[in-house]
């Protein structure tokens, strides 16, 4: 199967299957020049009112894609950010129906870390400030529908101050580290 030019046996993932047994879409989200990475939400599906998630694998080399992580122990909402130099990855996620939050991975160290996003709108992005810090940033009607969101707003994203895990731990599907 081809996922815009990533030619990979998608049907090896786990809960693939999810799409004979119920309407499921895939996104994949490729990394800019020169990492040769994609991110892939998969078996995308409606789990409640307008709330879709789906499941997340990591490919590196596209002309011959390598699997480089698959999660499943938690769900992921389809839309990703890639830093400028494409060496980090956010994800929101959603872990055994705890609140979301957003899944910073390093593309290049394979590790992982954890930053606190009790939102539910997907209308969000993330800012790069520099190379090392980000800020999640609101539109304005996301802001205007609910004004608690002004909490979230402009908050910082410091990746050195934050505790790195080991990508083994996510593919395992233990308890996530949220610290």
């Amino acid at each position: 199967m081809n996922l815009k030019g990533w030619e990979y046996e998608y049907e090896s993932l786990p809960y693939w299957k999810n799409h004979k047994e119920i309407f499921c879409t895939d996104e994949i989200f490729e990394a800019p020049h020169p990492v040769d990475m994609a991110c892939v939400i998969y078996s995308i599906a409606e789990v409640s009112m307008l709330n879709y998630l789906g499941f997340c694998a990591i490919l590196s080399q596209k002309s011959q894609p390598v699997l480089q992580l698959s999660i499943v122990g938690m769900n992921f909402s389809p839309y990703a950010f890639f830093s400028s130099d494409g060496n980090y990855l956010f994800l929101k996620a959603m872990h055994r129906k705890r609140s979301a939050f957003i899944l910073i991975l390093d593309l290049v160290k394979k590790t992982y870390a954890v930053e606190p996003f009790a939102s539910s709108t997907l209308d969000y992005t993330i800012n790069e400030l520099s190379s090392d810090e980000f800020e999640i940033l609101f539109s304005e009607a996301a802001l205007k529908s609910n004004p608690n969101r002004e909490y979230w707003n402009h908050k910082k994203i410091v990746l050195p101050q934050k505790r790195w895990h080991p990508w083994s731990d996510l593919e395992a599907g233990g308890e996530l580290n949220w610290v």
